[in-house]
């Protein structure tokens, strides 16, 4: 064979390998918790019409009980999310079922993510590690509350977008809890003091808020207060 087909072809497959390696590496990221190397997916996206292929993840992660994926739009934060039968299991347990204090994100376990009224879903606030909720707290800041107001939710059946209309800080009354409303105006009951508990003051329609999606994380300051973050179905 020609020596310079010989260079060519041998050139070719370097840079073939090197892309190969390079999609590899930026399809995980690894953190170090305890000398132990915790495999995290690298979902990024903020197309709300993005499919995600969850049973790749179940198979990677040898766990059925993820059921989807959380976004912030126009953001970098992205994580898969599972659902046990107790709202205990995940909040020491990584998504392959590891024990570890991290935990993972969470589906409160009364919910459906693509039918309930009232979704929570939980995560753990670490300052230290870029793999739980801390990234909400952000929303402590009224600019980044306006500019990144969308959450997108992806599931097996559905994509789902919210829009962002009260941030609280709770450290009693936990009245976002409550995920089951028998009339009308129970859940306005609800919405009225997720409204005048906000941070930020919204004038919005309550009569079209018809699905509520709460992200709950600790803010680390005081036991027992969390920050919440109350978003309405929009599309």
């Amino acid at each position: 064979m020609n020596k310079k087909i010989i260079i060519i072809i041998s050139i070719i497959s370097i840079i073939t390998i090197s892309i190969f390696m390079i999609f590899k590496s930026e399809e995980y990221r690894y953190i170090n918790i305890n000398n132990i190397d915790i495999k995290i997916p690298n979902i990024t996206t903020n197309n709300a019409s993005y499919r995600i292929d969850l049973d790749k993840y179940k198979k990677e992660y040898d766990n059925d009980e993820i059921v989807g994926q959380i976004s912030i739009l126009n953001t970098d934060f992205s994580m898969l999310f599972a659902q046990s039968n107790d709202n205990s299991y995940y909040l020491d347990h990584l998504l392959n079922k590891e024990y570890n204090k991290l935990g993972s994100t969470f589906l409160d376990y009364r919910t459906n993510i693509d039918s309930s009224k009232k979704i929570n879903i939980y995560g753990h606030n670490n300052n230290n590690v870029g793999v739980s909720f801390n990234y909400i707290m952000n929303y402590e800041n009224e600019d980044f509350f306006n500019k990144y107001n969308k959450i997108i939710i992806n599931t097996e059946l559905n994509n789902y977008t919210y829009e962002i209309f009260s941030i609280q800080i709770v450290d009693s009354n936990y009245i976002h809890m409550k995920v089951d409303f028998n009339t009308a105006s129970e859940f306005n009951e609800y919405l009225d003091n997720v409204l005048a508990n906000s941070l930020y003051k919204l004038d919005i329609d309550k009569s079209k808020v018809k699905r509520v999606l709460t992200l709950q994380t600790c803010t680390n300051r005081k036991d027992g207060q969390y920050l919440l973050v109350n978003a309405s179905l929009v599309s």
